[in-house]
């Protein structure tokens, strides 16, 4: 099992529960792989229906998915794979209005 890359997903919002699957593992295998590298293991469920919640907030004020990104401090992949999940067409960059970012 590749310690950094169990790192690298956790820390991009993948659960503990959603790793031990795509690792074919137990979550206390997981969970002990993130706190053995220092990681602190969060309720990351809650933290993520916020995130979610946010994002899809932003998006349909007509925030660009950069924008988004930069105002939460998340990666654009997290802004895109949410909008994803939940089933959200993504604006071409022709369609959206200029800068709502001030």
């Amino acid at each position: 099992m590749e310690s950094r890359t169990i790192i690298a997903k956790y820390q991009q919002d993948k659960s503990i529960y959603e790793l031990a699957r795509e690792f074919g593992c137990h979550r206390a295998t997981i969970s002990r792989v993130v706190k053995d590298n220092g990681i602190e293991v969060t309720n990351q469920c809650a933290k993520k229906k916020v995130l979610t919640e946010m994002i899809m907030q932003m998006y349909s004020e007509l925030y660009k998915p950069q924008e988004i990104r930069e105002a939460l401090g998340v990666s654009a992949d997290t802004v895109r794979r949410i909008l994803h999940d939940k089933n959200v067409c993504i604006r071409k960059s022709w369609e959206c209005p200029k800068s709502k970012m001030i």
